[in-house]
């Protein structure tokens, strides 16, 4: 099992092991995204972070917004567990607290997506 205790873990064994471009600087860049360096592992083996994204375009009142990610270390995966996923949190604090209740066990909102279905993508 990775051994995961930080934003720079996390991209580390993201970019070592998978062929994405999410952590990226260009992309990154493009989506005005800034990545927290807290992450909280679960006992499932998920780990939860969070990123901020800078809305340039008026979506959001052009205001930097905040997304709760689960990253999978046995198949690279990234998603959202909020149902509404992409900048969902408008605080910061919010979205750590999600993230925490995440890696605790908290179930998550997304009917789409459940911890089963990330470690199952391929």
């Amino acid at each position: 099992m990775a051994h995961i205790h930080s934003s720079d873990d996390l991209i580390y064994h993201y970019q070592r092991n998978s062929s994405g471009h999410f952590f990226d600087k260009d992309t990154m860049r493009f989506f005005g995204c800034r990545v927290l360096s807290e992450v909280y592992n679960s006992p499932d083996g998920l780990v939860y972070f969070v990123t901020s994204e800078r809305d340039r375009h008026g979506a959001w009142d052009y205001r930097r917004r905040y997304t709760v990610r689960a990253y999978s270390p046995e198949n690279q995966n990234i998603t959202e567990p909020q149902e509404n996923g992409f900048g969902a949190d408008t605080s910061r604090t919010g979205a750590i607290a999600a993230a925490k209740r995440f890696a605790a066990g908290e179930a998550w909102s997304n009917k789409y997506t459940t911890p089963e279905t990330i470690k199952d993508r391929n």
